[in-house]
């Protein structure tokens, strides 16, 4: 009989699940994250730009043309000093090009020496690895002529010991 009888571990642990979800789904339900306090007024940032005086053929231009006054006869001073303003800022414009151009000619002077400095930092390395190189092979040479002539010597004394022996 204890065949037939199907394992109670999965039904407990389907029966817990089930249970868990369904109080998540509770809680959830209960805290509503809609909040209902007031919305926050959106927040522009401007920035004003202050404008050029207009030359005063614009300004006649745009406004209507009104009848001179002959009892008066004021001379116009805003013509000369918005020539002024007007002259003065295309002198602004025109200084701050030039400062700019010579800013640009200074940093163009200054690459120029940093790639020669680097170059010649280059040359004066690889001047140096040919003088290591030249040194170790004429260091390889002597050791090599130093043997050849050890050799010999050798050589020489054996064939020296060798007519000794004949001689004996």
């Amino acid at each position: 009989m204890q065949k037939n009888r199907k394992p109670l571990w999965p039904f407990v642990l389907s029966l817990s699940l089930h249970l868990l979800l369904m109080l998540i789904f509770a809680i959830g339900l209960h805290f509503d994250p809609t909040n209902e306090a007031e919305p926050q007024p959106e927040i522009i940032q401007a920035t004003l730009i202050e404008e050029l005086p207009i030359a005063p053929e614009t300004k006649a231009s745009k406004a209507p043309a009104k009848k001179p006054v002959k009892d008066k006869e004021e001379p116009v001073v805003e013509k000369p000093k918005a020539n002024a303003l007007i002259e003065q800022k295309k002198a602004d414009v025109k200084q701050k090009a030039a400062e700019a151009e010579k800013a640009e000619k200074l940093e163009a002077v200054k690459e120029a020496k940093q790639k020669a400095a680097e170059a010649e930092k280059a040359e004066k390395l690889e001047a140096a690895k040919e003088a290591k190189q030249k040194a170790a092979e004429a260091e390889k040479a002597e050791k090599l002529e130093a043997a050849k002539e050890a050799k010999q010597k050798a050589a020489e004394a054996e064939k020296a010991e060798k007519l000794e022996a004949a001689k004996e």
